[in-house]
């Protein structure tokens, strides 16, 4: 791997997603800023720790908006990253989905990932919405796009939109997989049916699914930073009539 085959394959990366010329120039001068502090071999192995550095050093001469571009599209560099086998994982997972400042350490996901889930469909269904909230880029909105089909089982990964595979780590898979079978065996639902969804097969809204992530949050203590008084009260509701 060396930086001819990096960036002829990201630049064919980018052209699939129909994007202008001028666009894909802006992406390729914002990933070579990425490559003052580290080397193409360093990309299999970048950690979140290396990129929570790197952005504090890019704090120092960026404002916050264009701050916010540069995380977006080393973001996209990742995504192509994990698509090409260069590397398993986002080491941008610790952000959160607004790439405004860091959200949470490690530790949240963890946290997270490792609250105690119902064995039914809701507790099988929030238990992989998290794990993919927290350890892939996949955005919120984008959610509702996913379906069974989406997810290869065998090779641990999403595919997204058709061109855009994410590798899942062993633990998030897992979580993946067991809602898929649940729902082909007790719903009784094809590949087309969305992967996040009610028990009557309509598509989770992105609302919905940062509801989901937020009363996690409350569950833990990790109340992330976006969270507002209004939206807390909505979340909190569910848990008050449980009671």
């Amino acid at each position: 791997m060396d930086n001819k085959y990096i960036k002829k394959n990201f630049i064919r990366f980018l052209k699939a997603r129909n994007l202008k010329y001028s666009t894909i120039h802006t992406y390729l001068y914002e990933v070579s800023v990425l490559f003052n502090y580290i080397t193409f071999q360093d990309v299999p192995y970048v950690t979140a720790d290396d990129m929570m550095e790197i952005i504090e050093k890019r704090r120092e001469t960026y404002d916050e908006k264009k701050l916010k571009r540069w995380i977006s599209v080393v973001g996209i560099f990742f995504d192509f990253c994990i698509h090409e086998g260069i590397r398993d994982d986002d080491p941008l997972y610790f952000l959160d989905n607004h790439l405004k400042k860091p959200a949470k350490s490690a530790e949240y996901a963890r946290a997270l990932l490792d609250l105690p889930m119902d064995e039914t469909f809701y507790g099988l269904r929030d238990a992989a919405i998290i794990a993919i909230a927290c350890y892939t880029p996949i955005k919120y909105s984008h959610f509702p796009r996913l379906t069974l089909g989406s997810f290869y089982a065998g090779k641990s990964q999403l595919v997204f939109d058709d061109n855009i595979i994410y590798l899942l780590s062993d633990h998030v898979a897992k979580k993946v997989e067991r809602l898929v079978v649940y729902m082909r065996k007790y719903l009784k639902m094809n590949k087309y049916a969305p992967l996040f969804s009610s028990t009557k097969g309509k598509p989770l809204s992105r609302s919905a699914i940062n509801k989901i992530i937020m009363i996690a949050e409350l569950r833990t203590g990790e109340i992330n930073e976006k969270c507002n008084p209004i939206h807390l009260q909505g979340c909190l509701a569910p848990i008050v009539m449980a009671d």
